[in-house]
């Protein structure tokens, strides 16, 4: 079976379960994708998904978009309401500020994975990052 046909079966049972979205995985591994084709499925996918109202999320977990600034590009050359990203506060791999890499896809976010590993018992702040700066900033962004 192509990759558009298992994503539409996802799409179905996310359908009948009553989800708005599903999340996939443009690559699992780091290496090079062709990109016209991520493209045309993601786009294809997502036309599908919105004639049966869930919406298709890719997320900064591995692989080519474990990189935010790709992954932000790659939602912008699909250009798709039905294409959205999931951000995953605990998952950060690009060089640079956490922060203001992430803010950089609040634009194209559905949903945000708030989530944290470690807090301190007494000031209940996370060990790794400022959760509160990274909630200013989904408030910030609509959410």
């Amino acid at each position: 079976a192509s990759v558009l046909t298992a994503i539409r079966g996802w799409l179905d049972k996310a359908r009948l379960l009553g989800a708005g979205s599903i999340r996939v995985n443009v690559t699992r591994d780091a290496g090079p994708v062709n990109l016209d084709v991520v493209i045309d499925t993601l786009r294809r996918a997502a036309d599908y998904g919105q004639s049966i109202g869930v919406k298709v999320l890719i997320e900064n977990h591995g692989g080519y978009t474990n990189s935010i600034p790709d992954m932000v590009g790659l939602v912008q050359r699909v250009d798709h309401e039905f294409c959205q990203i999931t951000i995953d506060w605990g998952e950060f791999h690009t060089p640079g500020d956490r922060y203001e890499t992430m803010q950089l896809a609040m634009p194209y976010v559905h949903i945000v994975s708030a989530k944290g590993y470690s807090f301190d018992p007494v000031t209940h702040r996370h060990d790794a990052y400022d959760v509160a700066r990274l909630v200013r900033n989904a408030e910030a962004g609509g959410f």
